[in-house]
């Protein structure tokens, strides 16, 4: 059964470069192009789709209030789309409290050089249908009920009533490419996602060798902890529960750049310890939390009784930069039996692997459990690969990093 998406964006250009890049993957359709709040109501409620793509920066539309306004029709996942503006930041934050689990930026999804994200943007809408029907709550009263679903292959939000094709089925609407647009259904676009989204990952061996298990020098716990899709929601519920004396955490969220250190001015504002984007060279200290940047690496190192963080380029290790496995293998290295290690809710198996090397050189290590994840996906692989000593729900959680302060 495909995976039908609704884009609701104000670019004409950005729609269609959307468009095609999630055309070209096998199970999905899209369903629907909006440029307007009317025209996308008008598409959500006629095609019902099952992931909504949603620009955070129409002009004279509170995108915020567009998706809740959707969402209390029926719950569907969303994918946002924002620029690197610090308004456009604050709003696609805003979206992931109303039904956006992944965010995907507007500056890359217009780059000349495509590939890499398109493979971003798919890979998010991926995320958001494996997420589709976890845990939705009940339609609200009043909320228009779901009629049967139609058949139907794109349309704009101006051509609703596309002329069938002879088989009896509505065909998508010819539409050119504009002039300077750069379309995304070539066979080097295909051909790199398929690549960055199936074919051979890359091991964080490309950029750290594997620890050495053994005893280390005593210290306090250092927390690290790793996630993906529904990781922000996630954080926002564990992070205000920590107490100001809690040990140093480290924490890797997949994000694109220029939107982690919204997201940690967020948290710090939610928090009672003090968070922030890493910075290459920050020390880690009992109640600071250092969230990885976007499109970096995050590395825990050790100088005698301190750790320290570097923030470093690389490869993308198993799909990703930042890699939880970077993270969780560095923490192992650094830390050895004094880590504590807690794989979060995501999709893939990034940090899997280095949760059991984590394991391995003694540290305490969790999984969050399926019932409060929203993609059980990345802790799936860990408890496969007996890497979780134990498996929490999320509301446990923060009480667990509380226990660890003070030592």
């Amino acid at each position: 059964m495909s995976t039908r998406i609704l884009i609701i964006d104000h670019s004409p250009i950005a729609r269609l470069a959307m468009s095609d890049a999630l055309k070209a993957v096998p199970g999905f359709e899209v369903v629907g192009l909006a440029g307007d709040p009317h025209g996308a109501r008008s598409l959500f409620r006629s095609m019902q789709p099952d992931v909504v793509v949603i620009d955070v920066d129409i002009p004279g539309t509170d995108s915020v209030v567009l998706l809740k306004a959707l969402q209390s029709e029926r719950r569907v996942p969303a994918v946002a789309v924002a620029s690197s503006t610090e308004r456009s930041n604050r709003l696609a934050l805003q979206t992931m409290e109303h039904g956006a689990i992944a965010v995907v930026s507007r500056h890359s999804i217009m780059m000349r050089q495509i590939q890499d994200n398109s493979a971003n943007l798919v890979q998010a809408v991926r995320s958001a249908a494996i997420s589709r029907g976890a845990r939705q709550p009940p339609p609200r009263v009043g909320a228009m009920a779901p009629a049967p679903r139609p058949a139907a292959a794109p349309l704009s939000a101006r051509a609703i009533s596309p002329l069938p094709t002879p088989a009896g089925r509505p065909a998508p609407p010819s539409a050119p490419t504009p002039a300077g647009s750069q379309g995304y259904a070539t066979n080097a676009s295909v051909s790199v996602i398929n690549e960055r989204m199936s074919g051979p990952k890359q091991s964080p061996d490309m950029l750290l060798p594997p620890p050495r298990p053994g005893a280390v020098q005593p210290t306090s716990p250092v927390i690290a902890i790793g996630a993906s899709t529904g990781g922000v929601q996630a954080l926002e519920a564990i992070l205000p529960g920590i107490p100001a004396n809690s040990p140093p955490i480290v924490i890797v969220q997949h994000m694109p750049e220029n939107f982690t250190a919204n997201f940690a001015a967020r948290l710090n504002s939610l928090s009672k310890i003090e968070v922030k984007q890493a910075a290459h060279g920050d020390k880690l200290r009992p109640g600071l939390a250092l969230v990885a940047p976007g499109g970096k690496h995050l590395i825990v190192k050790r100088n005698g009784m301190q750790y320290y963080v570097d923030v470093v380029d690389g490869p993308l290790i198993t799909r990703h930069r930042p890699s939880v496995d970077v993270l969780f293998r560095s923490t192992a290295s650094a830390a050895g039996q004094n880590g504590v290690g807690f794989l979060l809710t995501g999709m893939g198996d990034d940090g899997a692997r280095c949760l059991r090397e984590m394991r391995d050189c003694g540290a305490m290590t969790y999984a969050q459990d399926e019932k409060t994840c929203t993609v059980f996906g990345m802790p799936r692989e860990a408890i496969r690969m007996g890497a979780a000593v134990e498996i929490v729900p999320l509301q446990q959680i923060a009480g667990l990093i509380g226990r660890y302060a003070g030592k």
